[in-house]
């Protein structure tokens, strides 16, 4: 009879945690994911569908259309992308999910994002999915998806797309520093004004699904407030005003929420003997040669008395 060897189910336990941890985002705070997750352009590639890409060019004039109102990315169509895809000697939906071609297109168009759009057609209803992709990483960063009937298809296909980009996990980031002067990737798109304070942070961690490779939640480190002392149409300078501890403000850490200005002082800094009603003082005397009093000054405690001598009557 064979022996046959039965592994403890700790240590599956332990071997199956040491696995997950090993393939899990890092859990420090660098500059390096502030960088890798800058997001500033963003392309739409060509639909993966079971409809011989008669959808391809809608939506790339439905992307530009929706891009045009978040002037923080850069935008580029994808019409003619074909020539990549073609070189790959895999099929077009397979090639989308490679992480070699998914560099070298956004690569080819000047982004760092790219995103991926399913659609299908069945029967009498239409399946779609928009994924948002990190392009260094192959991560997938947002996912909205949905089911319509045929003749809703381009109004769901624009609030999809707007659902996704409005998913962007922070509102801007630091795009220079030159001294105390800091400029920032946003303004007046983002309705910033002169004296608001921008809370500014630094990605700590970001906790993706070990196999889909899915962000799953964005942890942040606060570095510091900043106060806007400028606007442009898509660019503010800003002041340091607050620091956390010992991490500096470095470019690409995250606008993550605006406050408002800091309230204005409210407790008047006159002194108290100029704000009291001044009034008439008093004398009193008596005939012939006496003493006088009077009192002279505001009602409060600061006000001045002095005694003389006189000639004359009470």
């Amino acid at each position: 009879m064979a022996y046959q060897r039965v592994i403890p189910f700790s240590f599956l336990f332990f071997l199956g945690t040491l696995i997950n941890f090993l393939t899990s985002a890092p859990s420090f705070s660098t500059p390096e994911n502030d960088r890798y997750y800058r997001i500033e352009g963003v392309a739409v590639l060509p639909p993966i569908n079971n409809l011989d890409g008669i959808f391809n060019t809608p939506i790339q004039d439905l992307a530009e259309k929706v891009m045009k109102d978040h002037p923080r990315f850069s935008f580029r169509r994808s019409d003619g992308l074909q020539k990549i895809f073609s070189e790959s000697t895999l099929p077009y939906f397979e090639a989308v999910k490679d992480a070699l071609v998914i560099k070298r297109t956004a690569s080819a168009l000047g982004v760092d994002s790219l995103v991926r759009v399913k659609l299908n057609k069945l029967s009498d209803q239409f399946d779609a999915t928009f994924e948002w992709v990190i392009a260094s990483r192959s991560e997938v960063i947002a996912r909205v998806g949905f089911s319509c009937a045929e003749h809703e298809i381009m109004g769901r296909l624009e609030t999809a797309l707007r659902e996704l980009i409005e998913k962007a996990p922070f509102l801007g980031h630091i795009s220079g520093i030159d001294g105390d002067k800091i400029t920032l990737n946003r303004g007046r798109d983002l309705d910033l004004k002169k004296g608001q304070r921008l809370k500014i942070e630094t990605l700590a961690e970001v906790k993706k699904h070990p196999l889909t490779l899915t962000v799953e939640e964005w942890i942040y480190k606060p570095v510091g407030l900043l106060e806007i002392y400028a606007v442009d149409d898509t660019l503010a300078f800003a002041k340091p005003i607050h620091q956390e501890g010992t991490t500096p403000f470095l470019r690409y850490q995250k606008i993550t929420e605006v406050l408002a200005p800091a309230p204005l002082p409210t407790e008047s800094t006159t002194p108290q003997d100029l704000k009291d009603p001044l009034r008439m003082g008093w004398v009193r005397g008596a005939l012939g040669f006496h003493s006088y009093a009077r009192e002279m000054g505001p009602t409060s405690g600061t006000a001045k008395s002095e005694s003389n001598l006189g000639l004359g009557t009470q």
